[in-house]
């Protein structure tokens, strides 16, 4: 019972991220529906990224693991190199939604 307990707040939270980052998706399509601004763009595409790599590391780690373990072949490196090359993939996306909520902010301001 103790090794469900931890594993079943991660998953619930885990559920939590991914359904803020489809609200965020969503709401950030509609808007982009509306207004074709940059910051409407920045905001769509740094939402999808964080979708997309939040799934990916989901999926892609377990699948290395099933793939390396028979091989005894040592999967650190790659494992560094995969969660490295995503972790870029979301500084970016990080990237783009504060820009985007900059320029939103700005354009906010200066029209007041």
């Amino acid at each position: 019972m103790e090794d469900v307990l931890p594993s079943a707040w991660v998953f619930t939270i885990f559920i939590l991220w991914v359904a803020a980052l489809i609200g965020g998706t969503v709401v950030a399509a509609i808007n982009f529906k509306r207004e074709r601004g940059r910051a409407q763009r920045l905001a769509l595409w740094g939402f999808s990224l964080m979708l997309a790599v939040s799934v990916i590391r989901t999926a892609i780690f377990p699948l290395l693991s099933w793939w390396f373990e028979p091989r005894e072949v040592g999967q650190g490196s790659i494992s560094a190199a995969v969660g490295g090359f995503l972790w870029l993939i979301q500084v970016a996306a990080i990237i783009c939604i504060v820009y985007a909520f900059w320029l939103l902010g700005r354009a906010r301001v200066s029209a007041q």
